[in-house]
């Protein structure tokens, strides 16, 4: 009779055993339910169960990769992002916020405000070019490793000054024979309305092949191979003419042509008004000519000291009005000495208003 009694009490004891655990097993858990992570709401931040302790999230959104014109517009595998410390998660986050509100404050009408500021009609399509060119040639070339360059002592600032304004040259031609091709025929800006994003991975890959051709012949002589000297430097150089040019024609995309071209001539007014073919140039030129006119301008600080420190003037300097068409038109084939003479005696910093 015990061993019956004994008997079922163990039975028993094992089917509410196995009843616990039954019903431990099918009610929800966080250490084993599944719940999708909100891919959605970047910058969320959560505790997940999934590992025998909890780690906390943060929830990060992917990034398109960024365009390479490398191979003809195709995308580039994605950068490694660093990851941020579990201290510095929020911070991070907080920055990118505000990144992304910054962003989405640049809207077309800021843009045009910023272009009539500089006395830039904003719908004038051979404005906008102009400064569009500007804004391209800034980025993908002068703000690059060809600074480096110049800062080692391969470019003089006249060399530079030569070099900057021929390649504004050369990326205002194809800006121009671009809009010929894709029927960009009104004076108004508003013409980029039918133009596609695709249309614009066209130009900015023709603008990526002039601009990285190792054979392209400089203003000084030489070509960008030989200015870049090493096969290194060269790719260095490809390198960041492929991220600028991708990044310009990326933004088409979500954002539309006409804010892209806009955003980016913009940059060109507001970063670059000393340059060739900014509006204000011929006011720089014609104020130029003024001081070397009036050796007791204030330009020339006290008594003249600037000046003198100079020296003799370049010869090409004693012909005004050819000297002043030159600037005007095509800087970028004075000689090496009267451009260097010109950057010295401070036609950047001159004062556009006495």
């Amino acid at each position: 009779m015990d061993r019956m009694f004994w008997g079922v009490m163990v039975l028993a004891v094992c089917v509410v055993v196995l009843a616990l655990f039954a019903i431990y097993w099918s009610m929800p858990s966080p250490y084993r339910a599944y719940v999708a992570p909100p891919t959605d709401r970047d910058g969320y931040s959560y505790t997940c169960y999934c590992w025998r302790d909890p780690v906390r999230c943060l929830a990060k959104l992917m990034k398109k990769a960024p365009r390479s014109l490398k191979m003809g517009g195709s995308a580039a595998a994605p950068c490694q992002e660093p990851r941020a410390s579990e201290g510095n998660e929020d911070r991070v986050t907080d920055v990118e916020r505000m990144l992304e509100e910054a962003q989405a404050m640049m809207t077309e009408e800021v843009f045009e405000g910023a272009l009539k500021a500089q006395g830039v009609d904003p719908d004038d399509l051979s404005s906008l070019l102009d400064l569009l060119a500007i804004g391209l040639t800034n980025g993908s070339w002068r703000n690059s490793c060809v600074e480096n360059w110049h800062a080692e002592g391969r470019l003089s600032d006249g060399d530079m000054l030569r070099i900057n304004s021929h390649t504004t040259l050369g990326i205002r031609q194809r800006l121009r024979g671009w809009c010929t091709e894709y029927g960009i025929a009104s004076r108004s800006s508003e013409a980029f309305a039918s133009v596609t994003a695709e249309d614009v991975d066209v130009l900015a890959h023709r603008l990526f092949k002039w601009l990285t051709n190792p054979d392209r012949k400089l203003p000084t002589g030489m070509t960008l191979g030989e200015l870049a000297r090493t096969d290194e430097d060269l790719a260095e150089y490809e390198e960041h003419v492929d991220g600028k040019l991708g990044a310009f024609a990326g933004q088409m995309e979500s954002k539309g042509v006409r804010h892209g071209i806009l955003y980016t001539a913009g940059h060109g007014a507001l970063a670059c008004d000393r340059w060739w073919g900014h509006p204000t140039w011929p006011a720089r030129v014609d104020r130029f000519i003024s001081v070397l006119e009036t050796p007791a301008d204030p330009h020339w600080g006290t008594d003249g000291e600037r000046l003198r420190r100079l020296g003799p003037a370049p010869a090409a300097l004693q012909d005004r009005a050819a000297l002043r068409g030159t600037l005007l038109r095509t800087p970028w084939e004075m000689e090496a000495q009267t451009a260097e003479w010109i950057v010295d005696s401070g036609i950047g910093y001159l004062t556009l208003t006495v």
